[in-house]
């Protein structure tokens, strides 16, 4: 029994940070338990998974130090290494707002189907199949306060 909750909804990440005019390259595997995706300005769950995985220009005031190498250019991104065998997803239908000084409620639709295929939801390369498909087993909503919507997914 021991280990069985990592065994059933752990997965991995490589965080990475690519120098773009020199040959560095820095990456640090992590491992997750829910995977949080946005929900504004994503109408289904793979425009959710193509922003988790949208690779972030550092340069200008943002470039990054580079052991040995300085200020550098350089493009950070997170991609998937694996997938648990439940994969739960908290979808961030919340966002603080500066003005106002307070957590307001996202409105949009968001689509989202009965089976994902997660394979075409990383990065926009298919690097390895995960299971191929996915089925949405467990769809949770809770409401009220700090109402946060929990999906679980389990591969075939």
């Amino acid at each position: 029994m021991e280990g069985t909750i990592n065994k059933l909804f752990e997965g991995h990440t490589y965080n990475y940070i690519e120098c773009i005019n020199i040959d560095y390259k820095s990456t640090r595997r992590e491992s997750y338990m829910d995977i949080q995706l946005d929900v504004k300005g994503c109408k289904n769950i793979y425009d959710s998974f193509d922003k988790y995985t949208e690779t972030e220009m550092l340069d200008g005031q943002n470039q990054y130090h580079a052991e040995q190498h300085g200020l550098q250019d350089a493009r950070k991104g997170v991609s998937f290494d694996d997938f648990p065998p439940v994969l739960q997803l908290q979808l961030k239908r919340f966002e603080y707002d500066f003005q106002r000084d307070m957590m307001v409620k996202v409105v949009c639709v968001c689509v989202w189907g009965v089976v994902v295929c997660v394979w075409e939801c990383v990065g926009g390369v298919v690097l390895r199949v995960w299971g191929g498909v996915w089925h949405i087993d467990i769809p949770l909503l809770r409401l009220g306060w700090g109402g946060v919507f929990f999906m679980g997914v389990s591969g075939v």
